[in-house]
């Protein structure tokens, strides 16, 4: 699970920071901390209406294989969450979101998407995702 993963180059960044910049970070196998500050950085995101919302989802695709099961899991059950709720931010920020929800969703497995499912279920509003109900 170890590794660099690299998020920016040409039009990627924070305003100002150029072409060449980069944000890297590298967790630690199995760091319980690490899988917990995806989380925090994540849940901080969700909702805002801000440059930071695309660098998120773009840095958490680029991570993807370094995050835990649980990890993995929660941040597609939060964001599935926040799109039930109309709090995924403004109409640009919601369709990451959800392209983001759908990526994550996408590389579980059947098990932790159901997971995701039944941790949603008692929203009882329709599931964000697909066409299909939430049920």
């Amino acid at each position: 699970m170890q590794g660099v993963a690299r998020l920016g180059g040409a039009g990627h960044g924070p305003a100002g920071l150029g072409k060449a910049s980069y944000f890297s970070m590298q967790l630690k196998d199995g760091d319980l901390n690490d899988q917990l500050m995806v989380m925090a950085a994540h849940r901080y995101c969700l909702g805002r209406r801000s440059y930071i919302v695309g660098a998120c989802l773009e840095w958490l695709r680029a991570t993807w294989e370094q995050f835990g099961r649980n990890t993995r899991r929660v941040m597609v059950r939060d964001t599935v969450e926040a799109l039930m709720d109309k709090l995924a931010g403004s109409p640009s920020d919601a369709a990451g979101g959800r392209d983001f929800a759908v990526f994550g969703f996408s590389r579980l497995s059947e098990d932790d998407q159901e997971w995701v499912r039944h941790a949603v279920a008692w929203e009882k509003k329709s599931w964000p995702l697909y066409e299909i109900p939430c049920t």
